[in-house]
């Protein structure tokens, strides 16, 4: 569930920002920002679509509780595969190198702890959110530092409009084939 949820929202985007991050290596922050934005603007259509599937049917509080906090966990998420995308498209793997390894580590060891404090699937849920967090910071400040983004949040309707039409074709076949 989780990672379906997070493939949603970036259907269609990943090729765009990739191809066009590559081309433009000097704009990649500007795509970030734009492309951040689309994206989290389908992790609340998402959210939006779960709750409304949620209504329909019954499950577990538990079940339930570690849902809410997975549609949480996608806002973080996106954006740190959306930093991935960018910093690999520019060639600077070792950074997601060393990210992937402390989140994967700390989920690990928390995962276990979490485990062995019989917290069950809203705890492991939980550790998710957490070490998702701590890498959306951390990508956050190496695009900082880095002179990737410039300044974070500065959004560009041309380039909105060009995500929107350069995605559209991507989502619907990505759409159809996660559906397949």
């Amino acid at each position: 569930f989780q990672s379906e949820s997070e493939m949603l929202p970036l259907l269609g985007l990943t090729t765009f920002v990739m191809r066009e991050v590559a081309r433009s290596p000097g704009e990649a922050g500007k795509y970030f920002n734009n492309v951040a934005f689309l994206s989290l603007l389908g992790c609340v259509a998402v959210d939006l679509l779960v709750y409304g599937f949620f209504q329909a049917v019954s499950y577990s509080a538990a079940v339930r509780q570690a849902v809410v906090l997975s549609g949480i966990l996608i806002f973080p998420g996106i954006i740190v595969f959306i930093s991935e995308l960018i910093l690999m498209s520019l060639h600077r793997a070792k950074p997601v190198a060393q990210v992937a390894l402390t989140e994967n580590a700390a989920r690990v060891a928390l995962s276990v702890a979490a485990l062995e404090m019989d917290t069950g699937l809203v705890g492991v849920v939980a550790v998710m959110l957490a070490t998702k967090t701590g890498a959306f910071l951390a990508y956050l400040l190496l695009m900082k530092r880095g002179g990737i983004v410039g300044q974070f949040g500065v959004l560009d309707r041309k380039l909105l409009r060009r995500g929107l039409g350069g995605g559209a074709n991507f989502f619907f076949w990505g759409f159809f084939f996660l559906m397949a």
